[in-house]
């Protein structure tokens, strides 16, 4: 059989710092399988795994022992601790210990820092359905280029991309008289769909950052011109702020019509044709244009008259596309066939939806139509 051991090079760390995470596997023939799902609900894997094999004489007996270790960083706060791991080799198993941990907060001073993210919200509190938007932004005082890197889940949220560059664009700006180059990592639209309180996971992102080498002057070899050959570049983990979102209740007297539309909408209705004959289809379309959380949302089943057949409606979105503010069309597409002859009254449409900015409630009617048959 064989020992799974694990052990970390510090247990005391800042919320910035990775810890070296490794695992002993002593008397073990091979690497096995290691399941980290549950190492992950805390820490984010940063790198590894990498191995390495070692061999030892004890007592006149070769023993082979192999380590895996990893990069980990801690997700959040205090008392975190590493949990027991199942380690599987060629059939045998084997459960590391459980470490305890603590994570205290960072005491770097954002103006005494070269590179830092922040994570940018357009509110802080929102009623369900509101959108808020959330903006990554990098600062730097110094040239460094960026791992690619993982959005975080929203869970809790409905979200819509509004921006990921290519290429992060810098501009120059002064933050509390310091000055630093601002580029945009991120950008989305955050609807809430449930809770009270919602958390943001940070956004956490490795650099390479350039410095140069502390050097001793007056020696005459260093010239200006030989510069570049003294920059050494250091591998950063830099984080954004958690955020959190709160919940704000709708007013009373919620009306039955409502189905979840949050925003500023207009509605209209068209037919694509004002005479028809029996038994022969039109197309009546309901559309919803306006801003808020659009795809989110349904009208309430419409119900024609009973001489007419109708086939359920195709629905479509079409967004804006390059605007804060997720915006567009809503387009629901009926097929009607009228089995009698004379006029086909199509009533008017009612829509119910919640107006965040005056946050109150508003009732909708599209405008009847009238087909003659």
């Amino acid at each position: 059989g064989f020992n799974a051991v694990a052990s970390v090079d510090k247990n005391r760390s800042s919320i910035n710092e990775t810890i070296n995470f490794k695992i002993d596997l002593e008397g073990a023939d091979s690497f096995g399988d290691i399941d980290l799902s549950a190492l992950t609900k805390n820490f984010t894997i940063v790198s590894g795994p990498s191995q390495q094999t070692s061999m030892q004489w004890i007592n006149g007996k070769i023993t082979n022992s192999r380590i895996i270790s990893w990069s980990i960083l801690p997700k959040k706060l205090g008392r975190v601790s590493i949990p027991p791991l199942k380690v599987e080799i060629s059939g045998k198993k084997s459960v590391t210990k459980k470490i305890d941990l603590f994570i205290e907060d960072s005491q770097e001073d954002t103006n005494e820092l070269d590179v830092f993210i922040s994570a940018e919200l357009s509110q802080e509190s929102a009623y369900l359905g509101e959108q808020i938007t959330l903006t990554y932004n990098i600062y730097r005082k110094v040239e460094c280029s960026i791992e690619p890197f993982e959005i975080p889940n929203f869970v809790g949220f409905w979200s819509e991309e509004l921006f990921r560059p290519n290429q992060i664009k810098f501009k120059n700006i002064s933050l509390n008289g310091v000055q630093y180059q601002k580029g945009t990592l991120y950008k989305v639209a955050l609807f809430p769909i449930s809770g009270k309180k919602i958390d943001i996971d940070p956004l956490v992102i490795k650099l390479q950052i350039q410095k140069k080498k502390k050097r001793r002057s007056r020696d005459p070899f260093f010239d200006p011109f030989f510069d570049s050959f003294f920059m050494e570049t250091k591998s950063k983990i830099i984080r954004s702020q958690k955020r959190t979102i709160n919940i704000k209740e709708y007013p009373e007297n919620r009306p039955s019509g409502f189905t979840g539309a949050v925003g500023s909408f207009k509605i209209f209705t068209e037919t694509d044709m004002d005479t028809t004959n029996i038994n022969e289809a039109i197309t009546f379309r309901v559309v919803i244009e306006g801003n808020g959380n659009m795809g989110l949302f349904t009208i309430p089943a419409l119900k024609f008259a009973d001489n007419i057949d109708q086939f359920p409606p195709k629905e479509t979105f079409d967004k804006n596309v390059f605007r804060n503010e997720l915006s567009g069309k809503m387009i629901w597409e009926y097929i009607l066939v009228p089995r009698v002859a004379g006029n086909l009254k199509i009533p008017s449409i009612g829509f119910t939806f919640f107006n965040p900015k005056t946050s109150k409630w508003q009732k909708l009617l599209s405008e009847p139509s009238l087909v003659i048959v």
